[in-house]
């Protein structure tokens, strides 16, 4: 349901609202991603968690987010910006992702494979949500 309608949304927008439209939809319905995984998988957490947490362990949302979010970032900036810049970008992404890793492992709230897991699902997920989108622009573009 959310595709269809940003496809509407592709066949009259600029391509700086194309572009926000692809990033807002690929962020926010990724979120329920590692939501849908955790519930199939239900793997318990830790023992000895230094923070509270709800949900089950696999795979880290807060992996999958950060990733999706960087990936997202170094996607739509490509061509946009100079190459150093936009490897500047990709470099100051990964080690953010990284950080975000290695605090939900040191907090005792997961496991080395739940937040290796978690990015690798995002960068799975952010692969075929740009897969979609060139294919709903494709069509889009067609009947215009």
């Amino acid at each position: 349901l959310a595709w269809r309608g940003v496809r509407r949304g592709v066949a009259g927008a600029s391509a700086v609202a194309s572009t926000l439209l692809f990033a807002s939809v690929t962020v926010l319905v990724g979120g329920l991603v590692p939501v849908a995984v955790k519930a199939i998988v239900d793997r318990p957490r830790p023992a000895g968690a230094l923070v509270d947490a709800l949900q089950s362990s696999f795979p880290s949302s807060h992996a999958f987010g950060a990733a999706t979010a960087a990936l997202v970032v170094v996607t739509v900036t490509k061509g946009c910006l100079a190459r150093a810049t936009h490897r500047w970008l990709a470099a100051v992404g990964c080690a953010l992702v990284v950080l975000v890793c290695v605090a939900r492992v040191a907090l005792a709230v997961h496991y080395i494979s739940d937040v290796t897991a978690g990015v690798c699902l995002a960068v799975v997920w952010v692969c075929v949500a740009r897969s979609l989108w060139w294919v709903l622009s494709a069509s889009s573009a067609a009947r215009a």
